[in-house]
């Protein structure tokens, strides 16, 4: 453990490595790592050369022959350095054929462009917080891994083409990241802890996390909540049921939208049964709808709308006819007038009016319900017939 900033002291020749199995060179400002060192580490485990002012080209140099180099080692901590380049780090470490953690955790790594990472398949944990990460960073990213921190790294949105691939994922960290919504069709079949604390997604339902069918701990407060229906389902089925656990409920939620609720405690927010059952509401739609549909049709029946409806309908005919005669068209009708009158005023049309007019030169052809009707017919159909074969 090389805690001493007079590194330089030590034999250069770098043969009281070669059966060192942890070597810890922290906070001395180391900044070079010698191409003669590499290939004394044979035995290392354990490498952690953390809190120093190590670049990309002063650890990798790819003159250096690292082949042949740390084939035991297990854990690499390059954290609290300056390192910008993730393919630089994977090129480092593809020889390392044990390598399973690696803590590259506060610098200020990002993707470089289109330069390919190939890291090696045996990494299953990656610690990577406090970086500055971006969605394409993602590529450069290894997909073997079991565990993976990516907390407080700058991360605005996720990258489902890499969480397709890095299928054996069962932990996955991004407290603290900018992340402003849950991407659809997010599937992680072995994931079981889940942290997404501290983003800026305001929406969640039960469909953000249906393709992840082995979550259990799930950290999700400190968001900008949107108190909807959707939320209120989510919680309520996700803390009655308890398959999922979530770890900071109820303290760090709040709502965010709508204003009235701002800062209302999501545990205090109770939309009501009839506004977040949407089967309810349509089973209540449905049948309100189909009570005042039959309502209105006993109505009808009742006081005759139907009939009112084709009289209407025959009366609108009529005007056109009259407007097809004016227009020249010739129309040959059965009568030339229909007589409807009351039954006090029976005899005056019988005595009076119809001899006058149907013993005229020449006669008009007249239609009264007590001669003219077809018996056995319902009256109204006689009447709109009648009304349609007269001219008036």
């Amino acid at each position: 453990d090389i805690s001493n900033p007079d590194i330089l002291r030590f034999d250069w020749s770098f043969t009281w490595l070669n059966h060192v199995r942890q070597f810890i060179v922290r906070n001395v400002n180391f900044n070079s790592v010698p191409c003669d060192s590499w290939p004394e580490m044979k035995s290392i485990e354990l490498l952690d050369i953390s809190n120093n002012q190590l670049r990309d080209s002063y650890i990798y140099n790819p003159l250096c022959d690292t082949k042949n180099a740390l084939h035991k080692l297990d854990t690499f901590n390059v954290s609290r350095n300056r390192l910008t380049s993730l393919s630089d780090l994977a090129s480092l470490t593809k020889d390392f054929v044990k390598l399973t953690t690696i803590d590259m955790s506060h610098n200020q790594l990002g993707n470089m462009g289109n330069r390919v990472c190939n890291w090696r398949q045996s990494i299953t944990k990656v610690i990577a917080h406090h970086n500055s990460l971006s969605s394409d960073s993602f590529k450069c990213l290894p997909t073997s891994v079991s565990f993976l921190d990516l907390s407080y790294s700058s991360l605005d949105q996720l990258d489902m083409n890499y969480f397709n691939e890095a299928s054996n994922l069962t932990e996955l960290l991004l407290s603290g990241n900018k992340i402003k919504f849950i991407p659809s069709g997010w599937r992680n079949p072995y994931l079981r802890t889940l942290a997404l604390d501290g983003n800026s997604f305001g929406l969640v339902s039960m469909t953000s996390f249906k393709d992840m069918p082995s979550l259990r701990v799930l950290t999700a407060g400190n968001n900008p909540y949107h108190c909807i229906c959707d939320l209120y389902t989510f919680i309520q089925e996700t803390t009655s049921k308890g398959k999922v656990t979530i770890t900071d409920w109820p303290n760090n939620y709040k709502c965010y939208h709508p204003e009235r609720l701002l800062n209302t405690m999501v545990s205090q927010y109770f939309p009501g049964h009839l506004t977040c059952n949407i089967t309810l509401v349509v089973i209540i739609s449905v049948s309100t709808t189909a009570v005042v549909v039959l309502g209105l049709m006993l109505l009808c029946y009742i006081f005759h709308v139907p009939w009112y409806i084709k009289a209407t309908y025959q009366i609108i005919r009529a005007k056109y006819r009259a407007h097809k005669e004016g227009s020249g068209q010739a129309v040959d009708y059965t009568f030339h007038a229909f007589i409807s009158y009351s039954h006090a005023d029976a005899d005056w049309v019988r005595n009076l009016l119809l001899p006058c007019l149907e013993n005229s030169k020449p006669p008009y052809r007249l239609c009264i319900h007590e001669r003219d009707f077809i018996p056995g017919k319902w009256i109204i159909d006689n009447i709109i017939e009648n009304i349609e074969n007269s001219r008036k």
